[in-house]
Formats: structure tokens, C-alpha cells, sequence
């Protein structure tokens, strides 16, 4: 057993081939009759790369996906590989021997016995090591995602926006699959051949890390708290779902607090947020979205607009979680995942986290040149001794499809709005009732239905008693019957996102498109307006050809301030550059 003050430094992993270790046969994969299923059964050590969604139930045995370990149960459970991720493997684990002795009868099945049953019994030897069923799941045409499961060739040509993709895009060609065989179902592309797709590889360092977790989890009887932390783009988030994939092996449910608002795992950018996951994570963010615990909106992409704000909402989720393990009888293991912002403020902010949640388990992801933080130094504090792991910044492939961060948060947002807000009904909102708040920056009460009108805005809920600043603010509002506009955001709990779709000043009524449920609209009190943009091809429909009213690809307008400003990160300062 390692010990709590000690390092544990690793070496790279390098990369796998992507061909499946999986012997075809009419005994292995077997269709079932008068549905989209098939059976698949593993011998010991097999294992298959695939591209796809299906749900995948076992039925014998045990396969590991992603960490996961997936036992015999009545449950299916959703499992997406989209060409913006590496090939994912479902891979035969060996429980124990299912192989009954020679001259054996084969224990009789009930008269219940369901045609799926029969049929394994009929078909799977017994000595497979895991018998699976593959059933197709459809994506539907509002998914938002389907253009990531069809495999594409570059042609050389960049695009300028993103790779989300409008039907006219020549940058990404999608490529003739080969012909599918008979037994594969629609949506589950095996890789048997191609060697060159890039495999999922869990590096062996994170397989010891987990271990290391787990098993000082179950020795010590507690419940760890892991904290990853990394600059960006070194596979932070990849990291806590393997890991929160590996405590539900053991636990029955587990906290992930999300803090890197740029890049979440469960709701969309812009919201920290503690989770509560009872469910195996098999597959990117944005394949499984879900309702925080409890959140908190800080309106941006990056902690920079107002690092207090931001650390005061993480504090707030701290609590809300030591709060929720004194209520349970049972342990609930905690995973954060932390901002990649590694410099000055951002370097600053994590320690102030670290020494605020005392992790028990430090996890930090870097290059191997560079020097790794002392964060027992940083707090200022002997008594604070966590397992401490430094990982080498794993070596992934390039996927076939490439994402960039502002793809991933536009697919959040797709996913949570819907493919399109066209054909949405919004709720009617009498703005005498709420409060408004625009955060990061100051807008003057003439301009604010300005700042509103078709933005992305948080729902929050503000216990606190309204006051105007001043009795001449009070006065300007009620004589122009505008909505109360607060000074400083609140930091109140989040319960949703909306968009405003329209707003109609004669009646003091804002029109939200929102999917939060009625029960939790009804606490909501205070719409908190911040700086996500509403990403276009929410406004696109099927109905149009070409594109949505009130959409423009130009404009006729010249000179300065006549476009959209964009901020751009990567232009080096001219006293900068080499």
C-alpha cells in the first residue's frame, strides 16, 4: 500500500492497435429473430473495438467497458462511441468458471423463459467467458449528435467556425462504409480490420491510480475524495469518468463536482455543479446530460470574468456535499474535476480549492519535463497528508472527427435545448415578478430588454429581500415598467437554462424556451444573464433550405463595430512574439 505522503510518478503508455480480438462465427455472433438485437459471446480474453450506440445488456458473465465492470442484469445500458472519440473496447472479464463438468445436464430453463433466453441457451457454449445482447438504439433526428457517428475523410480544406457541421460542409466528406454483415445491427460498426482508427487505451497509470483509490477506499472504510487537476487538453475529464467508472464497481452512487465550466460532464457550460451518478459514464458529455444535485450559474466558459464569484459557487458545492454525506447512512465517494487554467489566478483559485475540499486522493495530470505542485506546501499544512499521484499527459490519437472546446459546449447546448428552437412552445413570463441580473458587466436599466432578447440565461432561485440601489433606480423602473434589475448577481441556486425568445414590452412579458419541468420553473425567481452565446444552429430548420428567419451569413453594414466581436486567445502580444 502506497503511502499518504508519497508520490507516485508514472511512465507513458503507448497507444494500442484498434483491431478487435474477437473471433467471428455463427456461435459468437448470433441475430435474434424478429428484432433489431444480436447476441454476442465472448470467450476469455476477447474483446471488441467498436464505433456506434446501442444498448448493451449482459446476460452471462462480465465485460469491462471503460473502466466498468458489467455484470448479469435485466438493465441495458446505453454505450456511445461517436468518430469524435476513440473506438471503444467491450472487453470479457474473467469472474469465474461457468463450465460444468463432462456428462452434465444443462440446468433447465423455467417455463418463463423469455425466446431471447432460449435462444443464448441454445446457441452459447459453456465455457464463454460473457454473453452480451447488442440492441440498436436510436438516436432520433432532434438528438443533435448523429453527424458524429458517420465516419469522415479530411479533405485538406479548414473550416472557419466549427465542425458541427452545416449539410453543405465540404471540409468533412463521410466515407462509404463497407458492406455491413447480415448479424450487426444498425448503429454498431465493429472495427475488425482497420488498424490505423484510434482505439480507446486506459493508460496503465490510471488503471494503478484507480486501483490505488478503490482499494484504500474499501482497506479504510471511507468515502476518498479524488481531485483532478491539469492544464487543458490533457484528459482531465477522461480521467474522472474512468475513475468515477471504477468506485461504482463498488459504490452504489458517487458525487462528481464539475468546476471546469468550460468543459462540463453532466449540464451545460457556463454551471458548476454537484452530481449524484448511479449509472456507468459510456461515453462523451454529451451523451449523458443529467440534473444536478444542486448548481450554480457563473455565466461563462472561464473562471477570468469574476474569480471570486466563481470560487465563493465551489465552496457553496463543497458544503452542499458534506451536507449530503452527513444525511446518508451509506459512504458516497466524491470525484472533482478542476479548470485547466494553471497560471497566475487559475493556479491561485486551485489551490484555494485544494485546501478548501481536502481531497484525500491529489491527482495531477502534466508533461513529464515539468515540476509538479506541492499542494501539502501550497495549504500550509502538515496535518493535510492525501495520497498524492503526478501522470504523465497520456499520448491519444487523433480521433476521426475533431471537436474543439467550443464544439463540445456548442453539443452541450444542443443536447440540453434540443436540435432546434423553432417548433418550441415558450412560458409566458410576467417580468414584474422576477429579477434580473447581467453578470460580468454593467448595463444600464434602458438597455437591459436589449441584453435579454434572445439570450441564454440562467434560472435561479434568490431568497434574499429585493432592493433597489437607489430611489431614483426605483422610480426609473416602475415609471418605464421594466423588470427589477439587480446590481450584483446572486449567488443562488441554479435550476435550469432558458433562452428568450421574444419579449413583449407592452405587456411586461418574457417569452422562455426552457426544458426544466414546470415544478422547478415555479421556485424560480431571478434570470441571471451572462456571457454564453445562443450557438446558431440552434436557430436553423429542416423547414428551410437555406437558413432560419432572422439569420444573416453578412451584412451590407461596413466599417468598425459593424460585425460580431470575437475575443481571440491565441494572437501572441507584438512585444511577445519572437
Amino acid at each position: 500500500k502506497m503511502e499518504p505522503d508519497q508520490n507516485a510518478s508514472f511512465k507513458p503508455l503507448a497507444p494500442v492497435s484498434s483491431v478487435s480480438k474477437f473471433k467471428i462465427g455463427a456461435d459468437k455472433v448470433i441475430p435474434v429473430p424478429g428484432s433489431s438485437s444480436v447476441v454476442l459471446v465472448f470467450y476469455q480474453h476477447e474483446i471488441i473495438y467498436f464505433h456506434g450506440h446501442v444498448s448493451l445488456q449482459v446476460k452471462r458473465g462480465a465485460v469491462r467497458i471503460n473502466g466498468h465492470v458489467l455484470k448479469p442484469s435485466e438493465k441495458f445500458f446505453p454505450v456511445f462511441a461517436p468518430y469524435s472519440s476513440s473506438a471503444l473496447p467491450i472487453e470479457a472479464v474473467f469472474e469465474r468458471p461457468t463450465s460444468r463438468p463432462k456428462g452434465s445436464a444443462r440446468p433447465a430453463l423455467s417455463s418463463g423463459a423469455s425466446q431471447l433466453d432460449l435462444l443464448i441457451d441454445q446457441h452459447a457454449v459453456s465455457y464463454a467467458a460473457a454473453v452480451v445482447v447488442l440492441k440498436a438504439l436510436d438516436l432520433g433526428p432532434e438528438s443533435g449528435i448523429a453527424h458524429l457517428f458517420t465516419r469522415r475523410i479530411r479533405t485538406g480544406k479548414r473550416r472557419q467556425d466549427s465542425d458541427l457541421g452545416d449539410e453543405d460542409d465540404d471540409a468533412a466528406v463521410p466515407e462509404t462504409p463497407p458492406p455491413a454483415a447480415p448479424y450487426w445491427i444498425p448503429g454498431f460498426t465493429p472495427i475488425l480490420s482497420e488498424a490505423g482508427l484510434p482505439a480507446q487505451c486506459i493508460p496503465g497509470d490510471w488503471g494503478m491510480t484507480g486501483d490505488t483509490v478503490v482499494d484504500s477506499a474499501q482497506e479504510d472504510g471511507y468515502a476518498p475524495v479524488v481531485l483532478v487537476c491539469g492544464s487543458k487538453a490533457v484528459g482531465k475529464s477522461s480521467l474522472g469518468r474512468y475513475l468515477s467508472n471504477r468506485l461504482l464497481n463498488v459504490f452504489d452512487e458517487i458525487a462528481f463536482l464539475e468546476t471546469d465550466i468550460g468543459q462540463t460532464e453532466f449540464t451545460p457550460p457556463g454551471l458548476v455543479s454537484l452530481n449524484l451518478v448511479s449509472e456507468p459514464l459510456f461515453g462523451p458529455p454529451f451523451t449523458h446530460q443529467q440534473l444536478p444535485y444542486r448548481s450554480y450559474f457563473i455565466g461563462a466558459t472561464s473562471p477570468k470574468s469574476d474569480p471570486e464569484f466563481y470560487f465563493a459557487a465551489v465552496t457553496k458545492l463543497v458544503d452542499d456535499y458534506r451536507q449530503l454525506m452527513s444525511e446518508r447512512a451509506n459512504p458516497v465517494p466524491l470525484v472533482i474535476n478542476t479548470h485547466g487554467w494553471m497560471k497566475g489566478v487559475g493556479l491561485d483559485l486551485l489551490l484555494r480549492i485544494v485546501a478548501y475540499a481536502q481531497p484525500t486522493h491529489l491527482i495531477q495530470i502534466q508533461p513529464v519535463q515539468h515540476q509538479p505542485i506541492d499542494f501539502q506546501a501550497a495549504v500550509g499544512s502538515d496535518a493535510y497528508t492525501p495520497y498524492n499521484f503526478v501522470l504523465p499527459t497520456p499520448s491519444f490519437p487523433s480521433p476521426s472527427i475533431s471537436l474543439a472546446p467550443v464544439d463540445t459546449r456548442q453539443l452541450q447546448l444542443v443536447r440540453y435545448f434540443g436540435a432546434s428552437l423553432h417548433h418550441q412552445l415558450p412560458y409566458a413570463v410576467d417580468w414584474t415578478c422576477l429579477r434580473v441580473a447581467v453578470m460580468h458587466i454593467s448595463v444600464a436599466p434602458s438597455q437591459l430588454l436589449y441584453a435579454l432578447n434572445g439570450s441564454i440565461v440562467g434560472l435561479a432561485v434568490d431568497a434574499t429581500p429585493y432592493q433597489y440601489e437607489s430611489r431614483q433606480q426605483e422610480e426609473y423602473v416602475r415609471a418605464n415598467k421594466l423588470p427589477n434589475l439587480v446590481a450584483a448577481a446572486p449567488l443562488a441556486e441554479c435550476v435550469g437554462l432558458g433562452v428568450v425568445r421574444a419579449i413583449d414590452a407592452d405587456h411586461r412579458t418574457l417569452y422562455v424556451l426552457t426544458p426544466v419541468a414546470p415544478e422547478s420553473l415555479r421556485r424560480g425567481n431571478t434570470l441571471l444573464r451572462g456571457e454564453l452565446g445562443l450557438p446558431s444552429v440552434l436557430l436553423h430548420s429542416a423547414e428551410f433550405k437555406s437558413r432560419g428567419p432572422y439569420l444573416a451569413s453578412s451584412s451590407d453594414v461596413a466599417g468598425s463595430g459593424s460585425a460580431a466581436m470575437h475575443v481571440r486567445h491565441n494572437l501572441r502580444r507584438r512585444g511577445l512574439r519572437n
